[in-house]
């Protein structure tokens, strides 16, 4: 199977380590830096995948089944025909009128064979997808519906493993994250697609056009893939050319880079590419490190390297030097010879050497420290100015002064009062053109050892970060070797100078685990128990029944593992947090999503949230910084009172509030909307109470969860309501469900059976029989959930058999025939 342009990005990852690039422009806010990015950006770029309304992708979320089969849809190409049926109602009985939206998609899954329903016939459209359905989604998208070697379900799951739609780390009823079915989705891409072979079921034959298997990325979008890395010499952004490999191709504007910032950015670098059916680049993946900036220190023409920043490259044979806009000729070693001593951009090959050196030489002064920074108009525009401490007055920055920070070019919301080891170079008027800072801060590194080089002398401390890489550095002096922040075993947050070497130690802390628990489970091991918990990212904690301190949505809930186990849920943000000696201290647990609790008290700190039995649900100091609202309003703390209900989410990783709704209703109970009439003042909402809500343009709506208005809340909705006039928050949700039945009573006296039926909601009307009788209309109650009706009897039946329909307000319908036993009074 062809996998051109998955195997160029896996194998640049494998060698260059692309993960733990930083992108200064992700594709979504939330995944940056995550595994599953390149799949993402290349399912954006292509339209099969988009974020939500904060413009997040949430990839450590679900996908229903819903969501996940107009993804499977999308990805053959099928949307147009999805349209054509969108309005057709599907089989199945649990895909609803609020699943609309899909039912083209969901109609076109069926026909494609993508989907079926279970043994009932349902579709259980939002239940979340699990990592086994997923992978089985895909392989049908890929041509495999007939029947796979191994049955159900090891079969398919050896076939998506060879597939590479599923790694080492599968399990296969777990919930698959939002990241993971995009990873599964770009991966089917690539594959080719089959067709059974109707003489032998079971054998798969792939699909030929010309002769050629073909991809499913190559039928659908019917472009190009470039798996073999190529460098960018120019960018034409005028007429969006790209000329990559020596050739100018054209670019679609809305083209998704992944690496890099804008695409004036991959000048000089290597990428993979792939076009769209007009033949311009849609997708750029960047496989080359980043650039380099510093002052190469050292050189070496017999071993090929150069040094900048403490670190030394590798340079490439036939690499291109440019001193001063003018490119340097003669022998490898001549030109290292010329930058030596210089301020160089240096771009590396997609295999980590050096392939280009940009070098400006320009005299440097020792300005110390940035005391001030300010920027002022003046007759020649916005000016900007800094005062160094080895200077003593301020001067202005030239117009396109390289800025600099920590190797990296800067910009001037970059730098601060108090930056540290500034060099600085001026012109003839003055004005800085150079302004380089350096204060390169690592945090939270623990101290595996420390020794005396036995041949330079030099003190040195061997770290390791938080991703188990370990390097050895060079200390700026004896204090710094000696400090007892740098004993092996402690935890030290470091910075270091020019030349890599540390120039300052302060005490950090173990690195917290976060993560969301992706599984839970005890287990029996000889004499002895252990509480296993399992991240998404596949850290695994493994514990013996001892005391823990615990913590559930800020409420403690610590003990011995064997009595609070059950307090982690799968879902669960974890957030572990370490001693400085790296003793487990302190496990934090969040729950996902929004959580709803009622506020214990009046304002207080920290305020409790109760559950529906009373219990403590969460804490949250509310002098934290986040937003409040009342009501949809903003407010403040000591707004909030016993009794209201509080929604919060949860900033997991600084373990506090992230958003916090309070909402105050006149009434608990949730009541149908039995008509609405507009007036000049605004629409007055009739409910099946008997009450009149007066709104304005000014109410706050929410239904279903989102803003809306008034004029969006539909005769049948349940509303809850702050009974202001006019009424300023209303929060109303569709009602899809039928009504249900909650209590059928009969009671015999003076000759005649009543009849009671008790709803769980307030109905429209009712209507029925009793024993086969006359067509009845139920009386209604004051509160319209209770309806009675009456037949004569000579004497007293045992029992009656009463066969109704009932009708809420939204038009939905309970046919029941319910045998009620009769009672005296």
């Amino acid at each position: 199977m062809l996998k051109k342009l998955f195997a160029a990005i896996v194998a640049a990852t494998m060698v260059l380590g692309l993960s733990s690039f930083a992108t200064a422009a992700p594709v979504f806010p939330d995944t940056m830096g995550i595994p599953e990015e390149p799949h993402i950006a290349r399912l954006k770029a292509l339209g099969i995948v988009t974020g939500d309304a904060a413009g997040k992708f949430n990839p450590d979320g679900t996908f229903t089944r819903i969501q996940a089969a107009t993804i499977a849809v999308r990805l053959m190409g099928w949307e147009s025909s999805a349209a054509l049926v969108q309005g057709q109602p599907t089989i199945f009985p649990d895909v609803e009128a609020r699943h609309q939206w899909a039912w083209g998609y969901i109609n076109v899954a069926v026909a494609l064979k993508l989907v079926k329903g279970t043994p009932e016939g349902k579709f259980e459209p939002d239940r979340a997808i699990t990592e086994l359905e997923a992978a089985v989604l895909f392989l049908n998208a890929l041509g495999y519906t007939g029947q796979v070697t191994g049955g159900w379900p090891l079969g398919y799951m050896m076939l998506a493993a060879n597939l590479g739609l599923i790694g080492s780390d599968f399990q296969p009823y777990r919930p698959a994250t939002r990241a993971l079915v995009a990873k599964m989705a770009d991966v089917a891409l690539e594959q080719n697609l089959v067709k059974e072979d109707k003489e032998e079921p079971g054998t798969y034959n792939e699909v030929l056009v010309g002769g050629q298997p073909i991809s499913l990325y190559k039928k659908v979008f019917t472009g190009s893939i470039f798996g073999q890395a190529q460098e960018v010499t120019a960018v034409d952004t005028t007429n969006k050319k790209i000329t990559v490999g020596g050739v100018p191709i054209s670019y679609d504007p809305a083209v998704v880079i992944y690496g890099k910032d804008k695409i004036a950015d991959i000048v000089g670098h290597y990428i993979v590419y792939s076009t769209n059916k007009d033949g311009a680049i849609n997708f750029i993946q960047v496989v080359t490190p980043p650039e380099v900036f510093g002052v190469v220190s050292e050189v070496d023409g017999v071993n090929n390297t150069i040094t900048i920043g403490g670190v030394t490259y590798a340079v490439d044979e036939g690499a291109v030097v440019v001193k001063n806009g003018t490119a340097v000729d003669g022998a490898l070693a001549v030109k290292l010879a010329n930058v030596l001593g210089c301020d160089a951009t240096v771009y590396f090959t997609q295999y980590g050497k050096v392939h280009k050196i940009v070098a400006t030489y320009i005299e440097k002064l020792d300005g110390g420290m940035i005391t001030a920074k300010k920027a002022e108009m003046t007759p020649d525009g916005l000016t900007y100015y800094v005062t160094l401490s080895n200077v003593g007055a301020e001067k202005p920055l030239a117009k396109g002064a390289t800025l600099l920070k920590n190797g990296q070019v800067a910009t001037w919301s970059s730098f601060s009062a108090n930056d540290p080891n500034v060099l600085y170079a001026v012109n003839e008027s003055g004005e800085i053109v150079y302004l380089d800072v350096w204060n390169v801060v690592q945090r939270n590194l623990k101290v595996v050892s420390k020794f005396t080089d036995p041949v330079t002398g030099a003190y040195k401390v061997t770290l390791v970060d938080a991703n188990g890489v370990s390097k050895t550095y060079v200390c700026a002096s004896s204090g710094i070797f000696y400090s007892v922040l740098l004993d092996p075993g402690r935890y030290a947050t470091i910075t270091l100078n020019r030349d890599g070497k540390i120039s300052a130690v302060t005490e950090g802390t173990a690195p917290a685990g976060l993560g969301t628990i992706a599984s839970t489970s005890i287990s029996t091991e000889g004499t002895k128990v252990y509480y296993y918990v399992v991240l998404n990212d596949g850290t695994t904690y493994k514990w013996e029944n001892v005391s823990m301190a615990v913590y559930k949505n800020g409420v403690d809930k610590s003990g011995y593992l064997q009595g609070i186990f059950g307090v982690f849920q799968v879902g669960d943000y974890m957030k572990a947090e370490y001693t400085s000696a790296g003793v487990l201290s302190r496990i934090s647990l969040f729950s996902p999503g929004v959580v709803e609790g009622k506020a214990a008290s009046n304002w207080a700190d920290p305020l409790t949230l109760l559950d529906a039995n009373n219990a403590a649900l969460a804490k949250i100091s509310v002098a934290s910084d986040f937003a409040i609202k009342l009501n949809g309003v903003a407010s403040t703390a000591n707004s909030i009172q016993a009794g209201d209900i509080v929604r919060i989410t949860w900033n997991a990783p600084e373990g506090k509030v992230a958003t916090l709704q309070a909402v105050r209703f006149t009434d608990p109970t949730k009541h149908a909307v039995s008509g609405w009439d507009e007036t000049d003042a605004g629409i007055v909402l009739k409910l099946a109470d008997g009450t009149s809500l007066t709104t304005s343009n000014n109410t706050i709506v929410l239904r279903n969860g989102v803003a809306a208005s008034v004029a969006d809340i539909r005769v049948g909705d349940k509303v809850l309501y702050d009974a202001q006039n006019p009424c300023l928050y209303i929060e109303a949700f569709a009602d899809t469900a039928k009504p249900e039945l909650d209590v059928a009573t009969a009671l015999y006296s003076n000759g005649q059976v009543t009849v009671t039926l008790k709803f769980k909601e307030e109905l429209y009307k009712v209507e029925g029989y009793i024993d086969g009788g006359t067509l009845l209309t139920f009386a209604a109650g004051a509160t319209r959930d209770t309806f009675t009706a009456v037949k004569s009897y000579q004497t007293q039946p045992g029992s009656v058999v009463v066969s109704f329909t009932a009708t809420d307000y939204a038009g939905n319908k309970l046919v029941l025939t319910r045998t009620v036993t009769v009672t005296a009074p």
